[in-house]
């Protein structure tokens, strides 16, 4: 957090007391909306060795809330489109796309929570009917 203090007729004392109370008074009103071990989605890999891994946030995401209406949100998540194996942790999967009053409020990277090596042609088939059969 980064806070400037104005008014340079007061001493460097009282700029720094004011700079305290200022990370004080956020870090009381500092709200932690999604963590970054929270799963937002599956991700499927089709050519992955796991063909589905977990979308999780490249970090926690928290806001300085004043007033109730502040933690209103709504999030809608945006997958990379054509995403092949192999998939490494912490590689980016998509976006997590914060509306605050209707209006886009912050983009946030989806990552992966694990990995997942290339598959051989016969696991990829595997993949394929497990897959198949799942959503009957």
């Amino acid at each position: 957090m980064i806070s400037v203090i104005l008014g340079g007729a007061r001493s460097r004392d009282v700029r720094n007391q004011e700079a305290s109370l200022l990370h004080e008074w956020a870090q009381e009103n500092l709200v932690g909306l999604i963590s970054k071990e929270q799963i937002l989605t599956p991700v499927l890999v089709p050519d992955g060795v796991e063909h589905e891994i977990n979308g999780v946030l490249a970090a926690d995401f928290s806001i300085v809330a004043v007033q109730e209406s502040d933690l209103d949100f709504k999030t809608k998540v945006k997958l990379l489109p054509g995403l092949r194996a192999p998939v490494e942790r912490g590689d980016k999967v998509g976006e997590l796309i914060v509306y605050r009053e209707n209006r886009e409020f912050t983009r946030l990277d989806i990552v992966a929570r694990q990995g997942t090596g290339l598959a051989s042609w016969l696991r990829r088939v595997f993949n394929l009917f497990i897959h198949f059969f799942s959503k009957s």
